[in-house]
């Protein structure tokens, strides 16, 4: 296993003074490091260059309002995360389903075998022939 880690202070010292147009891994350890140092000139000209980041403080900025904002956030990204989850296993099992049916049919199976086999009306399956 390897453990790698940032000296942020040298960080700091090594790009102070760089123009900020640099990989977005570098920008995000920029911005955690004038953020702290409470940098609002560097983070107006980061956010002019970059709107991720810019998103990204604007999101932080809304959340530190209150706690009931901030918790209406987060139960919403939960639900987005669940909703994009059951997309994906849907789409799974729909492609399970499509490879079972052409393994079926592959053996001279009927339609109606395969419906029955597979718990499905026929006309589901007659979809994965077309």
């Amino acid at each position: 296993m390897e453990l790698h880690y940032i000296n942020m202070r040298a960080f700091i010292e090594e790009r102070h003074g760089q123009d900020i147009q640099a990989d977005m891994f570098t920008k995000w350890l920029m911005l955690i490091t004038q953020s702290e140092q409470n940098n609002k000139e560097f983070l107006k000209e980061i956010c002019k260059e970059d709107e991720v980041i810019a998103m990204a403080l604007g999101i932080l900025a809304s959340l530190s309002v209150d706690e009931a904002t901030r918790l209406a956030y987060m139960r919403r990204k939960d639900e987005m995360t669940n909703y994009y989850a059951t997309l994906q296993r849907a789409e799974e099992y729909r492609q399970a389903l499509h490879r079972a049916v052409s393994a079926m049919r592959t053996k001279n199976w009927t339609v109606a075998e395969i419906a029955e086999a597979l718990g499905h009306p026929e006309e589901e399956i007659n979809k994965f022939l077309t």
